[in-house]
């Protein structure tokens, strides 16, 4: 039996993103987590409606370009219903689960440090953060929206591992910064906690 990592209980392996899949990238470390299926990022990117700039294309076998700003963004589209989480999963026959709850839905910094840490102790349950880049540590990008993978959450801290910098593995904020990078990103543009549940 492995030894217990006390910021990242549920032994998930930190994942290198290629440009604009933190997405997929996430979403392969929870599958690798629970032994399901593996799919490479950008096949899954994909499948998600990624969108790329034509200067970024080098970095990828196949994807789609555009030469100005899409309307719906760079990256993943899972706001629209093709691309959505759980028509990804009905597609692979995955047996997950995608349930939103959305920055605006938290009452206060109790409710969201509440909702965290029921996630975290739920074996059956992973979160993608999506936030605002520009709001944790270590992030440059203030512009664009950012998705982070919950690794841990206790009565002081929350952990979370960067699809951007996984070599950093779990790394330690407050919940109120945590929060507040949500709040930037804004409900609009899915700023909250999307998690993953298995059925």
């Amino acid at each position: 039996m492995s030894k217990e990592e006390p910021h990242n209980p549920k032994h998930y392996t930190p994942i290198l993103q290629k440009p604009a899949c933190c997405v997929p990238t996430t979403l392969q470390m929870i599958l690798k987590r629970r032994g399901l299926k593996s799919y490479d990022q950008e096949y899954l990117g994909n499948l998600m409606g990624l969108v790329v700039p034509v200067h970024l294309k080098k970095h990828f076998k196949k994807v789609a370009t555009a030469k100005k700003t899409p309307p719906h963004g760079w990256g993943t589209h899972i706001d629209i219903e093709q691309y959505s989480l759980d028509s990804i999963f009905t597609k692979l026959d995955l047996p997950l689960k995608a349930e939103f709850r959305l920055v605006d839905k938290f009452n206060d910094v109790a409710d969201f440090k509440k909702t965290l840490m029921q996630i975290s102790n739920d074996p059956r349950s992973d979160a993608m953060l999506c936030v605002q880049s520009g709001y944790l540590e270590g992030d440059t990008d203030p512009v664009n929206g950012h998705v982070i993978l919950l690794a841990a959450a206790d009565n002081k801290n929350v952990y979370y591992i960067d699809p951007g910098s996984p070599e950093e593995g779990s790394i330690k904020t407050t919940y109120s910064k945590l929060l507040r990078a949500m709040q930037r990103r804004g409900p609009k543009d899915w700023g909250g906690v999307w998690q993953i549940r298995q059925v």
